[in-house]
């Protein structure tokens, strides 16, 4: 779905490229065999046209959605200290075949190892 997205937005954005470039040329230049059927005043107009649309594609906003960041704080919570704290995986189900031991060493809460608590720091909004 993201990749649909980028390659629509960049299309607009040669879009955006192609018809500046073809308004410049007909304001700086002599009238080419792209624009010489086209009046200055709509030449004008598809300029303008096109830096609306470069600047409503700049202003297109390319971090994670919202919401990601609440979700997360459902999962980690912060210790006094500042510490991140996770719960252990794989203790949801086939419990059967894991041995008492193992079952036991998943419980409980541990803290998140250095590489990870930078990247959710950022992430958890408090």
């Amino acid at each position: 779905m993201a990749k649909a997205g980028k390659r629509r937005c960049s299309a607009v954005y040669f879009l955006c490229l192609v018809i500046s470039s073809i308004a410049l040329n007909a304001q700086q230049s002599a009238p080419s065999f792209l624009t010489q059927n086209i009046p200055a005043e709509r030449m004008n107009k598809y300029a303008d046209l096109a830096v609306d649309w470069e600047q409503q594609y700049l202003r297109i906003d390319t971090t994670s959605p919202p919401g990601n960041e609440s979700r997360a704080a459902a999962f980690f919570k912060k210790t006094g200290s500042g510490k991140i704290m996770r719960a252990k995986a794989f203790k949801s189900h086939i419990l059967t075949s894991k041995t008492r031991s193992r079952k036991r060493h998943l419980r409980g809460t541990f803290v998140v190892s250095d590489a990870d608590a930078k990247k959710l720091r950022r992430m958890l909004p408090y």
